[in-house]
């Protein structure tokens, strides 16, 4: 009974939408630049877990934005080129930005 009440709770739109809110205000705030301690791939890991902690609530983060809120999360000097030929190349997915 305690259970259900639990998940009950946790899957309520009210609960689903503090958790968006949450991880919205966490993802802004999500930066890799030269003073933080570290690696890329540890940020690259860290945003894709809140995307999908987005979709987990039904909020579907669309490809456009994703795509801008990863560039602006890296503000580290030895990815600017990257960054720049990321946002003015329209194919490039987030997906393939990550990978490479």
């Amino acid at each position: 009974m305690m259970f259900k009440a639990i998940v009950g709770y946790c899957e309520s739109p009210a609960n689903q939408a503090m958790i968006i809110t949450h991880v919205l205000s966490v993802i802004t705030k999500l930066s890799y630049s030269n003073r933080r301690n570290c690696s890329i791939g540890t940020h690259l890991t860290e945003f894709q877990n809140h995307i999908q902690d987005l979709n987990d609530c039904g909020h579907q983060a669309t490809e456009p934005w994703v795509k801008s809120t990863l560039c602006a999360s890296v503000k580290h000097t030895e990815f600017t080129a990257m960054i720049d030929m990321f946002l003015n190349d329209s194919t490039m997915t987030s997906a393939t930005m990550i990978s490479q």
